[in-house]
């Protein structure tokens, strides 16, 4: 490995202005680098990589696009708890209730595990969601064994049900939106 440094000062903590690295750098502990990092190859960890600042993230701006922004900023995943609104039936219903969010798209997946529900028209609701939709987004409604129960419909943190839900199956529910 090759290190050319151009002006800095060494010693027990060195800092360095405008150093080149030819080759591979190893190192334990930290490096604490509070101007631009420029690297031509590969940067590979065995840990994660932090952005420790809100608001930071991947910036993609070197790619063509026309978006109006290309900064990744924000993954998260979570369980969250469908309330009971408007449903005739809802007798202890249990549900594995997972949303992830990339960005602005959030994905909510709801599987009734246990209990009743039932909805004896449509437009009944479940609500809780954990982000609220910017606008109206449909999603699927099924029952597990190939049943389809038609569409739902997000608005603001509630789920909307085009169709009669009976109350023998395990409901199941795929709804994609962007947050408000």
């Amino acid at each position: 490995m090759t290190i050319k440094q151009y002006g800095g000062v060494f010693g027990r903590n060195p800092t360095f202005n405008d150093v080149t690295i030819e080759g591979q750098l190893t190192f334990d502990g930290d490096i604490d680098i509070n101007s631009d990092l420029k690297v031509s190859g590969d940067i590979e960890t065995t840990g994660n990589v932090i952005i420790a600042t809100s608001g930071k993230g991947i910036d993609f701006s070197a790619t063509a696009g026309t978006g109006t922004s290309e900064l990744f900023s924000d993954y998260e995943e979570g369980v969250w708890t469908p309330t009971q609104n408007t449903f005739t039936t809802w007798d202890s219903p249990t549900f594995a209730a997972t949303y992830t969010k990339v960005g602005r798209l959030v994905t909510l997946n709801i599987v009734q595990t246990g209990g009743v529900i039932a909805a004896s028209s449509a437009g009944l609701y479940i609500g809780g969601s954990p982000y609220s939709a910017a606008e109206f987004s449909a999603g699927a409604v099924s029952d597990g064994n190939i049943n389809d129960y038609g569409k739902c419909v997000m608005s603001g943190t509630t789920i909307f049900f085009s169709n009669i839900i009976p109350a023998e199956i395990n409901l199941i529910v795929t709804i994609t939106f962007h947050v408000a």
